[in-house]
C-alpha cells in the first residue's frame, strides 16, 4: 500500500512543480498581452521598467515604514529583577548626620529611564520616614547611577536599606517598561 501510495503522489508535486514554473513565464505574458510578440518584447522591456519603478516605489514605501516602526515592546520580566540593566551603581553613602543618631530605614524608589539609557526621574515610593536617608537614596542615582538603554522607556525598582553604621545594601525589585 505504501508502494502505491508513493506512487500515486509523486504526479501530484511535479504537477504543482509545472503549473509554478509557467506561472512565471504567463505573469510577464500577460502583463504585455495587448500587442504581437515583437511589440509585446518591446512592451516587456518597458513593463519591466514600469515593474522597477514601482518596486523602488515599493522599496521607498519599506524604507518609510522602516522609519516609522519601533522595535518590539521588550517585556519587563524579560530583564529579571534589574540588575542587568543597571550600568554603574555605587550604594548610597550612609548619611553622617544619620549615623550620629542611629537612623535606619529602608527607602523604596521607582527609576524612570529614558529608552537612551538616561535617568529622567528618582521618586521615593516608600519613605523610610527620614528625609535624609530617602534624599541620599535618591540623590545617589541620580547623580551617579548609569542604565542600559533598551530602545523602550522602563521604571527599575530599587529598595535602599541603611542598617545602621556604614552598612548600607541595594536590591533590585523588578521591571516595567513604558510605551514610548
Amino acid at each position: 500500500m505504501l508502494t502505491g501510495s508513493s506512487d500515486d503522489t509523486i504526479p501530484i508535486p511535479e504537477a504543482k512543480a509545472g503549473s509554478h514554473e509557467t506561472e512565471p513565464q504567463e505573469a510577464p505574458t500577460s502583463g504585455a498581452s495587448a500587442g504581437s510578440e515583437p511589440s509585446g518584447q518591446t512592451q516587456g522591456y518597458a513593463d519591466t521598467g514600469t515593474g522597477s519603478s514601482t518596486a523602488t516605489e515599493a522599496a521607498e514605501e519599506g524604507a518609510e515604514e522602516d522609519k516609522e516602526a519601533e522595535p518590539p515592546k521588550p517585556l519587563g520580566h524579560e530583564f529579571g529583577k534589574g540588575e542587568s540593566l543597571v550600568v554603574n551603581s555605587v550604594p548610597p553613602r550612609y548619611p553622617k548626620d544619620a549615623q550620629n543618631v542611629d537612623l535606619i530605614g529602608i527607602v523604596g524608589l521607582e527609576v524612570t529611564v529614558d529608552k537612551d539609557g538616561e535617568v529622567i526621574s528618582v521618586d521615593v515610593s516608600g519613605p523610610s520616614g527620614y528625609y535624609e536617608l530617602d534624599e541620599q537614596a535618591r540623590r545617589t542615582i541620580i547623580n551617579l547611577w548609569r542604565f542600559k538603554g533598551i530602545n523602550w522607556p522602563y521604571n527599575i525598582r530599587v529598595t535602599v536599606s541603611f542598617k545602621g553604621e556604614t552598612e548600607v545594601d541595594v536590591t533590585f525589585g523588578g521591571v516595567t517598561v513604558l510605551d514610548n
